[in-house]
């Protein structure tokens, strides 16, 4: 890890942040705001801590203004949280507010986009058949509903378990995976859509895409041989002199930048990989897409998963996830200091619980945002991980 990107995942404040080497200057007369990652894994903190770039004009910015991330280690409950913005895994959530309980503390509590979204995507935007269905419906079946195939991809449908992924499994493997789990759990599965090539994640803050990033090749389409953004080498993917031979950016993870960027942006039809390509003209379909998503479930916040297969074809909708928990794609700067801000307003803070109009929300509030709700995790997730701080 460099010098700027340790520094910046201490929690480099605005007051005392000088980096020798010139990749992080502060100024004394601004008062960051706070990230807390909280989090096992340690490159998510450094994701935010140093956001893709994509000219080298760009390297002196170091960390993202206006904002210092605190990385806290899972060991042990975190603390000193404020009302800070907060990224969490969902199963850490669930781990901690029980041990916020035993202290008398308010729970931890954020938005997210209703967990029946399936429901309410327009077809041409799902792609597949997708339904929501309790362990106890799943348990009295002989077959799947026909329109999901003999294998569809299912998964939990609020949050996650250890040992249940995302996967396509056949009657028989699922019941038998979710045998342990509560009767009341949701799970959504989905008709698998076949000749997947490439996938993005867009995210979009108050309704509009504000970062777009390509992050899963399938090499070849359909299959599970696959290369994503983060495979690619941290010093850049080509060389300088193949940066003068194609053009492409020489910089680690060639990347779409926001449509408010500076940075130059690549002319090329196509991000080239060793094993595949991206398309750069996905990156306003994908765009277009995930706002068409956000408007019809009715959030202005959300991160989402979207496919494509042969050129040509409609963009799929995979998923669409709470901010606070969801991947720290390499965005460019503007896009990570867009998907940071997100995550500060997803925050559900005490105030704003016991307000009794949806617009003394402490974040600013839209009209999409009333269709949101606070995330209540699956009993499954409850039953999994609510002892794990117990000791403390």
């Amino acid at each position: 890890m460099n010098a700027a990107r340790k520094a910046a995942v201490r929690g480099i404040t605005a007051h005392d942040a000088t980096v020798r080497n010139g990749a992080i200057r502060a100024t004394a007369d601004s008062i960051p705001k706070t990230l807390h990652v909280i989090s096992p894994l340690g490159w998510i903190a450094e994701a935010f801590a140093m956001p893709q770039i994509n000219a080298a004009a760009d390297c002196a910015a170091g960390c993202i203004p206006g904002w210092r991330i605190v990385q806290h280690s899972t060991l042990e409950p975190a603390r000193d949280l404020a009302d800070d913005a907060t990224w969490i895994a969902p199963e850490t959530l669930v781990s901690l507010n029980a041990w916020r309980a035993q202290q008398d503390l308010e729970p931890l509590m954020f938005r997210a986009p209703r967990p029946d979204w399936p429901d309410l995507l327009p077809s041409d935007l799902s792609g597949r058949s997708m339904l929501i269905a309790t362990v106890a419906e799943i348990a009295a079946w002989h077959e799947f509903p026909a329109d999901l195939g003999s294998q569809p991809w299912s998964q939990l449908c609020n949050g996650r378990v250890a040992g249940f992924n995302a996967a396509r499994r056949d009657l028989d493997a699922l019941q038998s995976v979710v045998s342990d789990a509560p009767a009341e759990s949701n799970i959504m599965l989905s008709e698998h859509v076949p000749g997947i090539s490439e996938e993005w994640n867009v995210l979009v803050h108050y309704g509009v895409a504000a970062a777009v990033s390509p992050y899963c090749l399938h090499t070849p389409p359909d299959s599970h041989a696959i290369v994503t953004v983060f495979d690619l080498p941290a010093d850049g993917l080509y060389a300088a002199s193949d940066f003068a031979q194609t053009g492409f950016s020489q910089f680690a993870y060639p990347q779409l930048a926001h449509p408010q960027s500076k940075s130059p942006q690549p002319t090329q039809a196509q991000f080239a990989y060793p094993h595949g390509h991206f398309h750069q003209r996905y990156r306003a379909i994908a765009a277009q897409a995930a706002e068409r998503a956000a408007a019809a479930i009715g959030t202005s916040d959300a991160s989402i998963l979207i496919a494509f297969r042969a050129e040509g074809d409609a963009p799929i909708i995979l998923e669409i996830d709470p901010v606070w928990c969801s991947t720290p794609y390499p965005y460019d700067t503007q896009g990570m200091h867009a998907f940071m801000e997100s995550i500060a307003e997803a925050r559900l803070l005490p105030s704003a619980r016991h307000a009794s109009h949806p617009h003394a929300l402490d974040a600013p509030a839209t009209e999409q945002q009333e269709s949101d709700s606070p995330f209540i995790p699956d009993p499954w997730m409850v039953a999994r991980y609510a002892n794990r701080y117990r000791s403390y």
